[in-house]
């Protein structure tokens, strides 16, 4: 199902497919895909294929919902979907079903899209590879000996396999962009508090942000455009009514400034991308510079202080006995120790633990004022350089998808991690753009980043460099 939101649309209107039929399409490709990809942790096919009659019924009645009204998509394992089990691909919720929606799943139940399943992810989005422990990685539909990278990978997988046109995620420090640029998606994440995450399990509230995984760029702006808006229910949402961005489609890069970065790291595929995209902005009336970005040491550090101690509060309310998995224990302590101890994966225990300790006693001055002052540094370093560019291009990844069986050095993860963090830390809209390939023949992407609420120029040089790539 690689067609865009557009092309589904016309077709149901023309009559040439239905909802029905489209349901049973990604249906079809889950089970032909997961026994290799395993992008899905749970598939609703009872719920979609009701979900895609009610849609037929409105359509033969002229009652759509919208156009898109009976278009299926899946939804990454962190946003709660009422009656269908929200694992966060952990032992820890393994067994809870929730019993509301999301606020994005409402929003898009509302429009008559269908919800055919939940995607991999890793463990409460702590990761960024999708190989949580409890239920196995993910893999890469271009190559499943590679990532699809994470932490939102089974949703890249999906939408890169051509099961569904488009896939929920969540972003806190590049978990949708980094692995739609290793599948060769787009991969967006809107302006901090652009769209509501109400009903999206938390890890880290300054930082997580609802992201969204496509085949092109005008799916994203349709999509963006129609779950913006103010929620009261999220505090960090922002009081703004939704937009139409796709508007902003057609008008080129003529006139834009764009700033270049080259990253420390780059492979001489990334870097070769980065002159041809530079070329090819030119070409279409951009004026483009190169331009350097500061606090390379210091800001994937920065971002794991901060993130870590936010997810080790978040986290504490999983203690077997309010939330989570139930365990034994002789006192509370056990039992909270016990449930914990079952529950929680490696990757998730060593987060926790080093976010309490940068959280507690003196560290709290020493590390977490010390990483708050380098994030307002990189607030600033981003206003500076807004005032002379309209957009900044930089690569998603300094490398394409690395194998599941080759661990990043600590370099490499810092320098993979870096190419995202800096726009999360300032609470940038910035999006992935699949643009070349590496030397392995895997997918590279391009990472746009425009000032806050800036989401429209966005669109509109991610639609160019598609079209001319």
């Amino acid at each position: 199902m690689t067609a865009g939101l557009e092309t589904l649309a016309a077709a149901l209107a023309n009559k040439e497919t239905t909802a029905r039929e489209l349901t049973e399409q990604a249906l079809a490709g889950i089970a032909a895909t997961n026994g290799t990809l395993n992008a899905f942790l749970a598939v609703d096919a009872e719920g979609a294929r009701r979900a895609a009659a009610e849609s037929d019924r409105r359509r033969a009645a002229g009652k759509t919902r919208s156009r898109y009204d009976g278009i299926p998509y899946a939804v990454k394992d962190n946003f709660s979907t009422a009656g269908i089990r929200t694992t966060c691909a952990s032992d820890m919720l393994r067994d809870y079903v929730p019993p509301f929606d999301a606020a994005a799943v409402e929003r898009l139940h509302a429009a008559g899209f269908v919800l055919v399943g939940k995607t991999n992810m890793d463990e409460f989005a702590m990761g960024s590879v999708t190989a949580a422990p409890a239920f196995g990685a993910a893999h890469n539909p271009q190559d499943p000996a590679r990532t699809c990278g994470g932490s939102s990978g089974g949703s890249a997988a999906a939408v890169a396999a051509g099961i569904v046109p488009f896939a929920l995620g969540s972003d806190t420090g590049g978990s949708v962009r980094q692995p739609a640029a290793f599948c060769g998606v787009v991969g967006t994440k809107p302006t901090y508090g652009r769209v509501s995450r109400w009903g999206m399990v938390e890890f880290a509230p300054s930082l997580d942000t609802f992201g969204l995984v496509t085949g092109n760029t005008e799916d994203a702006a349709i999509l963006t455009g129609l779950l913006a808006g103010e929620d009261a229910r999220d505090m960090t949402c922002r009081r703004l009514s939704a937009e139409d961005y796709t508007r902003a489609l057609g008008s080129g890069v003529r006139g834009l400034r764009v700033g270049v970065i080259g990253d420390p790291g780059n492979t001489p595929a990334v870097a070769a991308m980065l002159r041809r995209a530079s070329e090819v902005l030119a070409a279409g009336g951009a004026e483009v510079a190169a331009v350097s970005f500061p606090y390379h040491d210091t800001a994937a550090i920065t971002y794991r202080v901060l993130a870590y101690a936010e997810g080790a509060s978040t986290l504490s309310r999983y203690d077997g006995v309010r939330f989570g998995l139930p365990a034994d224990g002789q006192t509370p302590e056990e039992q909270v120790t016990n449930a914990r101890a079952k529950g929680f994966g490696y990757e998730v225990k060593r987060r926790v633990l080093f976010g309490a300790l940068m959280a507690s006693g003196e560290n709290r001055e020493r590390y977490l004022a010390a990483a708050q002052a380098v994030r307002d540094g990189i607030r600033a370093a981003f206003d500076r350089l807004f005032e002379r560019f309209d957009l900044l291009l930089r690569a998603t990844a300094p490398f394409g998808a690395f194998r599941l069986d080759t661990p990043l050095t600590t370099e490499q993860g810092c320098d993979m991690d870096y190419s995202t963090v800096c726009e999360s830390l300032a609470g940038l809209p910035a999006m992935s753009v699949p643009f070349s390939r590496d030397e392995n023949g895997m997918p590279l992407g391009l990472q746009i980043a425009a000032p806050q609420l800036c989401e429209g120029r966005m669109f509109a040089a991610g639609a160019y460099l598609e079209a001319n790539r």
